[in-house]
């Protein structure tokens, strides 16, 4: 594997496990436009109603979306997860900006940082990750 491996260089990327052989899909980077209703409707219904109060509180005037991939730092696992982000022109400042937590221990993630052989296989705990260069998929 190259050890200049960034996953800020790909839309997705299929990691596979040498263990379990499990290969999840991590997407990272934008897609199509999409209007804002449609993202609310189509969110979680605890990410709706944060949607919601923040439309309710701020003018949206512009609303960016897309995949990163992240990284528990607890159970050093990687997950991708749909950001909305809400701006309301005041300030280049977002007014509203998604959290996530680790679906095993709750911790807060935060944007991959290392290669994915330093991460452990979500699905049996090992450290036996590697991208799967065989696939592609559309961003």
């Amino acid at each position: 594997m190259s050890e200049n491996f960034s996953f800020n260089q790909y839309g997705s990327v299929t990691l596979y496990c040498q263990h379990c052989k499990k290969a999840p899909i991590l997407m990272n980077g934008g897609g199509m436009p999409i209007k804002l209703e449609t993202l609310i409707k189509g969110s979680s219904p605890k990410r709706k109603k944060e949607l919601l109060e923040a439309t309710k509180k701020h003018t949206i005037t512009y609303h960016h979306h897309h995949h990163k991939i992240m990284e528990c730092t607890s159970c050093n696992i990687l997950s991708s997860k749909f950001f909305i982000i809400l701006f309301d022109g005041q300030s280049t400042e977002p007014v509203y900006t998604p959290t996530f937590n680790c679906w095993k221990c709750s911790t807060a993630l935060s944007p991959a940082t290392k290669p994915p052989q330093e991460y452990c296989c979500a699905s049996c705990g090992q450290q036996r990750l590697a991208p799967r260069y065989d696939e592609m998929l559309w961003d």
